[in-house]
């Protein structure tokens, strides 16, 4: 449930050793804080690279999550949203290549990554 100053530290820890940046690359990000707006901070996004972005979140919360902001966040920077109030229990799986999402009744594979983003590094 990290918020944006444990992103932050992680962040510094990824331009102190690029082990660390690398492994921050995901396919999948579970994000923090109900996608709370103190979370999901543009360059953790980025860094993350997600393609799809897990928003566990109660139908009708009084807190208003996930954040709009954040949302949209998320869908500039490439990753599909699901989140559970709209879509239910969500399951992702993976056979090391491939994602399948199975959510609100269906079953999906996001779509793969840009030629460019495949160059950076193996998800």
């Amino acid at each position: 449930d990290a918020e944006a100053e444990e992103e932050r530290w992680v962040l510094a820890r990824a331009r102190e050793d690029p082990r660390v940046a690398e492994a921050l690359r995901a396919d999948v990000l579970k994000v923090g804080h109900h996608g709370s707006a103190t979370s999901s901070i543009p360059e953790f996004v980025a860094a993350v690279a997600p393609r799809v972005a897990l928003v566990s979140v109660g139908a009708g919360n009084s807190y208003g999550h996930p954040s709009p902001a954040v949302v949209a966040r998320l869908e500039a920077a490439g990753a599909e949203v699901v989140r559970t109030d709209l879509a239910g229990a969500v399951v992702v799986r993976t056979d090391g290549r491939s994602l399948t999402v199975h959510a609100g009744g269906t079953s999906w594979e996001p779509p793969p990554r840009s030629r460019e983003d495949s160059r950076v590094g193996s998800r």
